[in-house]
């Protein structure tokens, strides 16, 4: 939860016109599938007081996330993307503290007058007037009429944001690290260290020894615990997903032909080749003038005081300006559209949109099937839900494993035991058990015979686990484990081996007897020693094995350390050759960067403790088990 009330501050509502672009405008056929959903769960995933979560509103973030990632992504973003990177999660995490800081600030009766509100809005420059830079009502309005926000609503996300902003800058306002925290930290982050060091080879290590009978005898009464089997259970999965469906749902081609005829100028079509005459003022005032002769018609040429006066054509990504592409490629942008005036480095910019080549639109022949298995792929999400109110039915009824996915019409998969962490006797991990969350810990608090509630499975379905059967806990005997035993063993004395091989080295040059050089020469080594400096911040790109790093910076001047990489294959000589603290003027630059760090880390502590109290305080209550349903309700996009 680091930070979340920070970046919960910056993006909500935030900047105004991403907020805007992010409008609701819900993909095709999703109404469906989520009216059906909604007459099962009800509408609150978590509430706190008045406020609300609600199914529909999510859904409607998670579009317009989906929106707005699609225009710069270079593949398309869907939910099944979402849903997989975990960002749906970190959505309703967000959401959920929002609305216990909200509910906390109306229970204190903090809100943002009007005045402040219309404050706000006066600060967007999207809704102010070209020519006279105040804030326009008839651009405003038209604005949330085109991105489909009702002004109340848009004016309430404006109210909550400067609420939000208040709150966060309460929690935290006025707190600074204390000067020798800062000299400490810099002191630590970056004290140089200059080291030699070589990597020996260990195949020169002694062999190991095999275990005598009494070897193994003793090393099984000191393990038994580590030997004992834990627990482990046989396990059922009943999955079921709008996949398994598909197949029963059949689209005529006059649906196809009248979802193509809908959405081919939009999603079907190549990208718009767009000409636009771009001119540069010397100042404000002269571009001022040329926006309204522009805006009425006025040609370009017969303008005058321009610095230069370009017609540029081509495709939307040959515009580096984002502003300047949005008004000359945006949605819905015609030709007489207009741009600025806007302060450049090159000077004062207006433009005007003269002519827009619609791009090649692909057949429906090619896009037929696409549009046919997305359809089926919505519809099929409807029948789900039918599928899983009789599936938690039979499941209520105490019904068998067996009965259930028969009525459900899916395969009933059967797993050999495994233990908690899911895997077998053998060692082996179930990844179908790992991968479903709360599976494994739910099946561990089922008795045998009986089924659990319906989770969220990582491909977008739902999933029941029963148990099957369930194996005791139980110490095998000696005879049945003597070989694993023998093989343990072997092991580790062949580490201790290589251990002590390596600390020969460590320990002749420590005691005088033999140089960096000439160990690194013993071992048969060429080149022979590496030197190097470093801080903790450089330490990661100095070629070192990460694990040995820590070690390298807990020893002192003079002391030669033996250090295993991460297998225990391989051990690098290390001489530290010496330490350097920071002085003088070096300090204080870096104490001036550690205190900033300082700031932001105890800055971040006290918004996590402080949203903690709110949720706390305003009772959030969380819906998991709608909204584990609500995840396992949106199926795979385009």
């Amino acid at each position: 939860m680091i930070t979340l009330l920070r970046r919960l501050s910056q993006s909500f509502v935030g900047k105004a016109i991403m907020m805007i672009l992010l409008a609701g405008m819900a993909f095709w056929g999703a109404d469906q599938g989520l009216a059906a959903f909604q007459q099962g769960l009800g509408a609150n995933l978590a509430q706190a007081g008045s406020r609300r979560v609600e199914v529909e509103s999510l859904s409607r973030e998670i579009e317009r996330r989906i929106q707005i990632a699609n225009q710069t992504a270079p593949t398309p973003v869907t939910r099944e993307a979402l849903l997989q990177s975990g960002e749906v999660d970190r959505m309703f995490e967000t959401r959920t503290l929002q609305l216990g800081a909200l509910a906390y600030a109306d229970k204190l009766g903090f809100e943002a007058s009007t005045a402040a509100v219309a404050e706000r809005l006066n600060e967007f420059e999207e809704f102010k007037n070209p020519l006279t830079g105040a804030h326009d009502p008839i651009r405003y309005q038209d604005m949330l009429n085109k991105n489909f926000f009702e002004k109340a609503e848009f004016e309430r996300l404006i109210s909550d944001e400067l609420v939000m902003s208040k709150l966060i800058g309460a929690s935290s306002g006025a707190t600074y690290p204390v000067r020798l925290l800062a000299s400490i930290e810099a002191q630590y982050r970056a004290e140089k260290r200059s080291l030699s060091w070589f990597m020996l080879d260990t195949k020169g290590a002694a062999k190991p020894v095999a275990p005598t009978e009494a070897d193994m005898a003793a090393f099984y009464k000191e393990n038994l615990e580590a030997i004992k089997h834990p627990e482990r259970r046989i396990i059922d999965v009943i999955e079921i997903s709008s996949e398994d469906f598909m197949h029963q749902i059949v689209i005529t081609d006059q649906e196809v032909a009248t979802i193509y005829e809908a959405m081919k100028s939009t999603r079907f079509a190549g990208p718009d080749t767009r000409s636009f005459i771009e001119m540069v003022f010397p100042d404000r005032q002269s571009a001022t003038a040329a926006f309204g002769k522009l805006s009425v018609g006025t040609d370009a040429g017969a303008i005058p005081g321009a610095i230069s006066n370009e017609v540029r054509e081509g495709l939307a990504e040959s515009v580096a300006d984002p502003d300047l592409r949005e008004a000359m490629f945006g949605d819905g942008k015609q030709s007489g559209a207009l741009f600025g005036p806007r302060e450049t480095d090159r000077g004062w910019i207006v433009a005007r949109l003269l002519s827009v080549q619609p791009g090649a639109v692909r057949p429906l022949e090619e896009v037929a099937e696409t549009i046919r298995t997305e359809l089926a792929r919505e519809r099929a999400s409807a029948l789900v839900y039918e599928k899983l109110t009789a599936l938690e039915a039979s499941v209520n009824a105490g019904a068998a494993p067996e009965t259930i996915a028969s009525e459900a019409g899916v395969p009933l998969m059967t797993y050999q035991a495994v233990d908690a962490k899911g895997v077998t006797k053998d060692g082996l991990p179930v990844s179908a058990l790992i991968t479903v969350e709360n599976a494994l810990a739910e099946a561990f608090s089922l008795r045998q015979g009986e089924a659990g509630t319906v989770l969220p499975t990582p491909t977008n379905g739902s999933a029941v686990i029963a148990v099957r059967k369930i194996v005791p806990a139980y110490t095998p005997k000696i005879e049945e484990v003597k070989e694993d035993i023998r093989v343990v063993m072997l092991e580790q004395r062949r580490i201790e081996a290589i251990k002590t091989y390596a600390d020969g080295f460590a320990d002749r040059i420590k005691a005088g007897t033999q140089t960096m050089d000439a160990a690194a020469k013993a071992a048969g080594l060429e080149p022979t020693v590496e030197t190097l400096t470093l801080t903790r911040e450089t330490s990661q790109a100095s070629g070192l094995p990460p694990e040995i790093i820590p070690q390298v910076f807990a020893g002192k001047a003079g002391d030669i350390l033996s250090l295993p990489n991460r297998t225990g294959e391989v051990y690098l000589i290390v001489n530290l050759l010496s330490v350097e603290p920071l002085t003088g003027e070096e300090l204080e630059r870096v104490k001036d960067a550690s205190a900033a760090q300082l700031a932001a880390r105890l800055d971040n502590d006290l918004q996590n403790a402080f949203g903690t109290e709110l949720a706390t305080a305003a009772k959030v209550r969380k819906n998991d088990d709608a909204f584990n349903r609500f995840k396992a309700s949106l199926t795979q996009d385009q």
